[in-house]
């Protein structure tokens, strides 16, 4: 009887937050600015609509909104002591005004973000240039004792024409594969520690790059034969989940 009766008395409690909640009107801007402080209380001045080319303002403006949301709420300031985030957003204003597209300009902002080391914070490409930009390949890949091994492929059609569990990647576009990671791949990659730094870098979107721009990849057969092979970074019909 005592559990009914608690039972009872805790959906009456929720029932009548509930109406309460319903029946409190939305805050007006000058209580949510009281309440939030300044971050970002205006979304329409923010909705630029996507352009391949945005003006330098709105350049600056980004730069600007990932700097200060980093200061006000980043927390992991004292682990990266040596970086004055203050100098590096003066030092960032040039090299945005220099980018020549939108892509450009958020791969700019991901090597900034990138000085934070940390793995939850990150910059995203839109979606309108993910798809164009960072087309991938369906093969997965893994770091073992500083090598680099295809650890599954997700392709039918290139599992029957020999790209297998276990062939090294040697090169990518002919350059080594250490050297076009450390050019292509790390100054852009998140990480609390070298080491997720590394995993991000290496096995998240190796082979990723330009939809329209095939990638030529070097291999050593656990046989020691070296092949190359030239992957299309379009979709795949046959891939596998």
């Amino acid at each position: 009887m005592r559990k009914t009766l608690f039972v009872t008395l805790a959906c009456l409690s929720a029932t009548a937050a509930l109406s309460k909640a319903q029946q409190t009107p939305a805050p007006t801007r000058a209580e949510r600015l009281e309440r939030a402080g300044i971050i970002w209380e205006s979304p329409s001045a923010w909705g630029a609509p996507f352009s391949e080319h945005l003006s330098e303002d709105l350049k600056v403006a980004g730069l600007s909104k990932l700097w200060m949301e980093v200061k006000i709420n980043f927390p992991n300031f004292a682990k990266i002591a040596d970086l004055d985030w203050d100098k590096t957003y003066l030092d960032y204003l040039p090299k945005v005004r220099a980018t020549t597209s939108t892509y450009e300009y958020y791969r700019v902002l991901q090597q900034l973000c990138a000085l934070l080391k940390d793995g939850h914070s990150n910059v995203f490409l839109p979606p309108q240039l993910a798809a164009r930009f960072d087309a991938d390949v369906p093969i997965q890949v893994e770091v073992v004792e500083h090598r680099v091994f295809v650890s599954r492929v997700m392709s039918r059609s290139l599992a029957s024409a020999g790209i297998t569990r276990g062939l090294e990647i040697l090169a990518i576009d002919g350059v080594p594969v250490h050297d076009y990671v450390t050019v292509h791949r790390l100054p852009f990659a998140s990480g609390n520690s070298p080491q997720l730094a590394e995993v991000n870098a290496y096995e998240y979107g190796l082979l990723a790059g330009p939809r329209d721009r095939p990638v030529n990849v070097t291999f050593r057969s656990p046989t020691s034969r070296v092949f190359s092979w030239r992957f299309a970074r379009t979709a795949y019909a046959d891939t596998i989940a």
